[in-house]
């Protein structure tokens, strides 16, 4: 075991120099004094010579010297090209990386000095490994471990999706190379299917820790890198060699909402476990889990993660809820470690319950059967067919006996029908959960992915850039009821220049009504209670302001392109102190619904809410005639349905993320 410890960065070794320092470190300060005596002009070698800035072409003959010969080339990024080629002395295979000759910048220069220190300190069978390191200033280059095979990056594009046991196996073997590198204080930050490399035999390597970063300890956190520019990345976010020019902090569409903003943290061990994340989506869809390309960089920190399982059906439940614990945008919602994720994957294909998700009560109980010992599974068979052939003996046995009727089907209409029975009876109906998604739902408008909240909090959630109405049921059946609902602003669009829009606000709507017009066109009334959680960083005063809960009986005109004119409203309103940043706090929403209109409730804070604002009128639903604007116009006199509490409900949301729990509709008594 190694007991010599580096004075400069720690490292524990057996071969140290007379200096205190390992091996990379003294090839790293020979190199920053090579630089210096360049820059003084005592160095006979130009870093800029025509032998560094060969063509393609040419490249074979510019191999470092050492007694290498060149075999071919088999890879070539934004920044590096890779070589086989073989030592001489030896005759090993070995893959050989120099910077290209464009990018032969101090920059990338000091990163290819990283990658060598990096790779120093990690010896694992699935990290690609390091074999020498030559800190020539004018032409650095590494001598990395030959790995035969293909990326996964490569493979994928190649087969599609893989199947999912094969997946899960892939991911096991890189989440245990990245927990080795974790171990030893590094984080990857870089991990996507270009840098895992498969051998001949289905291994797996880790490669290209040009962004590992080296931590005091493997828990310290580091602050996130700055931004450069595009990644070379293929238009499927499935890309080959790191590229010069793109985010020093990873590569879009794989990188964690950590690398974009400070807002969610600093880079630690859950910036590499979203990566592995992000490669075990890519195994299951062939596609990045968000847009690729810097234009997109932030779309990561506001759109949605689609679970495999919902682009495609036949991906296993347990693994896409994998998928989703480790592309949690909330590090603290991520699993705590690579090993972690390896375990619960090894979980997935043992058939055992994972901590992403558990299994229903029946198979639980059905596995627990599965590991029982053999002789007491036969003997409980025995004894159950001995007692029940007594049993029947003892039964009559009728000819006649009516065939037994199989269930139901279970449809929107029975689920909705469900609810009106449990309703009249008294019963309090829940639409949706504490967790997870409703039992029924349609969009009544702006149609948008509903998935479970994406920051972890249980719940469902959906994303819009318009307007969204969400409905949860078409008709309570009853003319009396109470519907709570626990709702959280989770987010707001972002316009091109990084402001937010003027107008943003989620809520419940009651009462829906509607009345076509020709082409498409038409217009729709509502009940509806909404607020607005802002975010100080993007509100134009740069303060934050309190602001005003509407409750509102709303008019609408829908355009053909199924789009929303400003309301007419006849509201009231009272003022709330919004949330410090985004996502904001569930807020509780409640309507009283009853024949004779709706009296709205908020409540912060407390249960029950106390009713603070008055009955909304009813006016504007009754009949909208109005002299002026494009509705009038173009449907002069419109006629709405009358009130009614028997109208559809549900959730509002306008350019904004919405997420949303326990929705119920509770029976009130009659007056």
């Amino acid at each position: 075991m190694p007991t010599s410890k580096c004075l400069r960065c720690g490292l524990l070794t057996d071969t140290l120099a007379a200096s205190g320092l390992c091996t990379v470190c003294v090839s790293e300060t020979q190199m920053a004094a090579q630089r210096a005596e360049a820059e003084a002009g005592t160095l006979s070698r130009d870093p800029h010579d025509t032998a560094t800035h060969a063509s393609p072409d040419e490249w074979a003959g510019v191999l470092p010297a050492g007694g290498y010969r060149y075999e071919e080339q088999i890879g070539v990024g934004g920044m590096g090209v890779v070589w086989r080629a073989v030592r001489v002395s030896t005759g090993q295979v070995v893959a050989i990386k120099k910077l290209k000759p464009d990018t032969f910048t101090p920059a990338h220069t000091r990163r290819f000095v990283a990658e060598a220190h990096v790779l120093s300190r990690v010896e694992h069978e699935n990290v690609v490994k390091l074999h020498d390191f030559v800190p020539d200033p004018a032409d650095p280059f590494l001598v990395l471990e030959y790995v035969p095979g293909e990326s996964l990056s490569d493979h994928i594009k190649s087969v599609g999706p893989l199947h999912p046991d094969r997946a899960a196996r892939i991911l096991i073997e890189a989440a245990d190379g990245i927990e080795a590198a974790n171990a030893r204080g590094i984080i990857h930050r870089d991990l996507k299917p270009g840098n895992l490399l498969l051998t001949r035999q289905g291994h797996v390597k880790v490669a290209d820790f040009g962004l590992g970063k080296v931590l005091a300890e493997a828990d310290v956190p580091t602050r996130v890198g700055s931004t450069a520019g595009d990644d070379g990345d293929t238009p499927q976010g499935l890309g080959t060699l790191t590229a010069a020019g793109r985010l020093a902090g990873g590569t879009p569409g794989f990188m964690a909402p950590e690398q974009v903003s400070n807002k969610y943290g600093e880079v630690s061990r859950a910036t590499d476990v979203w990566g592995l994340g992000g490669c075990l989506f890519a195994c299951l869809t062939a596609q990045a889990p968000f847009p690729v390309g810097r234009a997109n960089m932030e779309r990561v920190l506001t759109a949605p993660l689609v679970p495999p399982r919902q682009i495609d059906p036949s991906v296993p439940a347990d693994l896409s809820a994998i998928v989703v614990k480790c592309l949690t945008k909330d590090p603290a919602g991520r699993y705590e470690s690579a090993a972690a994720v390896a375990a619960d994957l090894k979980r997935y294909l043992a058939g055992d319950e994972t901590t992403a998700r558990r299994h229903p009560w029946l198979r639980r109980q059905w596995r627990k059967v599965q590991q029982t010992p053999a002789w007491v599974f036969a003997t409980a068979v025995t004894v159950l067919a001995v007692a029940g052939g007594i049993t029947l003996a003892m039964v009559p046995w009728r000819k006649d006996a009516p065939p037994v009727a199989p269930p139901d089907p279970v449809t929107p209409e029975s689920i909705q029908s469900e609810y009106r029975r449990d309703l009249k009876d008294g019963k309090a109906v829940t639409l949706v959960g504490p967790t997870g998604l409703p039992r029924h739902h349609r969009w009544r408008l702006g149609s948008a992915a509903l998935v479970e909240s994406w920051h972890g909090d249980g719940g469902c959630a959906f994303e819009t850039i318009g307007h969204s109405l969400l409905e949860l049921w078409d008709d309570p059946g009853v003319d009396r009821y109470l519907v709570r609902a626990e709702l959280r602003q989770l987010a707001s669009q972002r316009l091109p220049d990084g402001q937010a829009v003027g107008y943003e606000d989620v809520g419940l709507y009651v009462g829906f009504a509607s009345t076509p017009g020709g082409q498409g066109e038409g217009v729709m009334s509502m009940l509806r209670i909404t607020f607005s959680d802002r975010d100080p960083l993007f509100h134009v005063t740069k303060k934050l302001q309190d602001q005003q809960v509407q409750s509102a009986a709303a008019v609408h005109f829908i355009g053909p392109d199924r789009s929303l004119d400003p309301p007419r409203l006849t509201h009231a309103s009272f003022p709330f102190r919004p949330a410090e940043k985004r996502p904001g706090p569930w807020r509780t929403v409640e309507y009283e619904v009853t024949p004779a209109g709706v009296t709205p409730r908020w409540s912060p804070d407390a249960r029950p809410p106390a009713p603070i604002a008055p009955q909304v009128p009813l006016d504007a639903v009754a009949e909208y005639a109005a002299p002026q604007g494009r509705v009038g116009k173009v449907f002069p006199g419109v006629r709405l349905p009358a009130w009614t509490p028997r109208a559809p409900l549900g959730l509002y949301c306008h350019s904004s993320a919405l997420a949303a729990r326990n929705v119920v509709v509770i029976p009130l008594p009659a007056r």
